[in-house]
């Protein structure tokens, strides 16, 4: 029944389709960081974690009953499924599912940005342009991947997952659709063939998007409160050390630095300026990015 949930098992009729799984954590409303990660990986890689993945929920181990489902914020915290474990016991699991997103050769991205300087400093056409931080963290894991799949990868389409919240749908398919255009309009692989949102009871590889995302928000938190004096906590220090995980800040001297490299009059200023013409709209239009490219 997940297989066929799973966009990566049609997309691509039969071509190499990379799929990739993202989750946001910290997008309350109160949170000092916003962050969009998640992992991308080819069928093999997926199908291998899937199985993995239903085996240790169907069987934890000693003193624990099989699991609906693996949440990185409840087993952490002792809550839902977890409560009453001991914070050893929880731990335990927690090396034991993270060893099987490493053991797939899954590959990893995540995006935070600090939410209160983005508030502050970027507004107007950079605001509709941009969008909020997580419209951003969005866009930049959809850059990524496509990058990524274009040089390390041989897969020649990309479909994308993301947990599924029904406020973000329409921005999130309105980036996606950006790049989609781009791809048809200039012929360029890997394609992107589609888009789609699930809830993570019923997809093993957003539980490890889940995971994954969790992990470098509680990386972000305390590496802008502390800098150079934090230490990575080890679960995720493990995934670092991989070379294969990848977690972008948004601090507020990069935010003013994305600014400042806007010079007025610019090809960077006109692009900003078309995004925001097509996000301010009631529905999408991409004929704005048709336009007579500035020289």
């Amino acid at each position: 029944m997940v297989r066929m949930l799973l966009p990566r098992s049609a997309a691509g009729k039969g071509l190499a389709v990379l799929t990739a799984y993202f989750d946001d954590s910290g997008t309350h409303a109160t949170s000092r960081v916003t962050l969009m990660g998640g992992l991308y990986g080819n069928d093999a890689q997926w199908t291998a974690l899937e199985q993995k993945w239903q085996a240790l929920l169907d069987d934890p181990g000693k003193g624990w009953g099989p699991l609906a489902r693996f949440h990185m914020f409840d087993c952490e915290h002792g809550e839902g499924e977890f409560s009453g474990k001991s914070q050893g016991a929880r731990d335990h699991l927690i090396y034991r599912f993270r060893n099987i997103i490493l053991e797939s050769r899954l590959h990893g991205y995540a995006m935070v940005v600090s939410t209160p300087d983005w508030d502050e400093l970027v507004k107007g056409d950079y605001l509709d342009g941009w969008g909020d931080a997580e419209r951003f963290s969005v866009t930049n894991c959809l850059l990524t991947t496509l990058e990524w799949a274009a040089r390390e990868s041989v897969e020649t389409e990309v479909a994308f997952v993301f947990d599924d919240r029904p406020q973000r749908r329409e921005s999130n398919r309105r980036v996606y659709s950006i790049y989609q255009h781009y791809s048809e309009s200039e012929r360029v692989t890997p394609k992107p063939v589609g888009i789609s949102f699930l809830g993570s009871e019923k997809s093993l590889p957003l539980q490890a998007a889940d995971m994954f995302a969790w992990e470098s928000n509680r990386y972000a938190q305390e590496w802008l409160a502390k800098r150079e004096k934090m230490r990575a906590r080890p679960h995720f220090r493990h995934f670092l050390a991989t070379n294969r995980f990848k977690l972008q800040c948004g601090t507020r001297e990069a935010i003013k630095a994305m600014i400042a490299n806007v010079e007025p009059g610019s090809w960077k200023e006109a692009a900003i300026e078309r995004l925001a013409e097509y996000f301010r709209a009631s529905s999408p239009n991409l004929e704005v990015f048709r336009r007579e490219r500035p020289a």
